[in-house]
């Protein structure tokens, strides 16, 4: 855990548990044990402040909460890449798997369909609400974890395992799009990118729309886990080697998302 990092005041900071480990670990380490299980999440350790009237309550994190919670979340996030259970283009929050990384990655695979002759069109979708939107029973259902250490709704701001348990709530949705032909999902937390890559734009521009309308598609993924994407922050970016850009006659159709809207 970082220095100078707020927690609920009035409980031990992550300055004091950082300087102090050697000495405190021998006594935290059972009690942290005991969480998991005897399934028993003390409810002194969350505390709640409302935020928006369309958004779950915050919580700002109790010390001991926070510590027990990156410990726990270090182990899922070393057991879910051994397993398999992230997509290898799932960035943040994993080691190797930092913003730099998203970008170089993104930039090199555009350049190499370009080098095939391809023309590739990258959908930007932001999620709306995202870690307050999250399903806790549909959460638990995935991690198959007890619903006694996901607490009474809300989440835990600013601890590791809101993120690592967002990532894994998620990893479905990039799943769905890469079992499409010639599309590819690039994840940073709420962040989407999908690229696809046709001869022609209007074919990429009907396959995106497909791939978000489908029965089994990103809609439906959506309506499944409580999700909700800001369509109207949607953006396409045809990307091309012709320095002139893609012909008119080409055709450049909208995507078609919901009832009538283009993006």
């Amino acid at each position: 855990m970082k220095n100078g990092k707020a927690t609920r005041p009035g409980t031990i900071p992550n300055d004091l548990f950082n300087a102090a480990r050697d000495i405190i670990v021998p006594y935290l380490g059972p009690i942290h044990r005991a969480i998991y299980n005897l399934e028993i999440y003390p409810n002194d350790w969350s505390l709640r402040k409302l935020g928006k009237p369309d958004y779950r309550p915050i919580i700002l994190s109790n010390g001991h909460g926070r510590l027990a919670n990156s410990c726990a979340a270090g182990d899922i996030i070393k057991c879910a890449e051994i397993l398999g259970l992230l997509p290898a283009l799932q960035f943040g929050a994993w080691p190797g798997h930092n913003t730099m990384d998203s970008i170089h990655l993104l930039i090199d695979c555009i350049k190499a369909l370009w080098r095939k002759g391809y023309v590739v069109t990258a959908l930007f979708m932001d999620m709306k609400g995202a870690f307050p939107s999250v399903d806790l029973d549909m959460l638990c259902h995935e991690l198959r974890m007890s619903p006694e250490l996901m607490g009474n709704g809300g989440e835990d701001q600013g601890d590791p395992f809101l993120v690592v348990g967002y990532i894994l709530y998620v990893a479905g949705l990039l799943r769905l799009i890469d079992k499409l032909a010639n599309c590819e999902g690039f994840g940073f937390m709420d962040d989407v990118v999908v690229i696809s890559w046709e001869k022609r734009v209007k074919d990429i521009h009907e396959q995106l729309g497909f791939m978000i309308m489908r029965h089994g598609g990103v809609m439906e993924w959506m309506k499944e886990h409580n999700c909700m994407f800001g369509i109207d922050k949607f953006k396409v970016v045809d990307l091309t080697r012709k320095k002139m850009g893609l012909r008119d006659e080409e055709g450049r159709p909208g995507i078609k998302v919901g009832d009538g809207v283009l993006v």
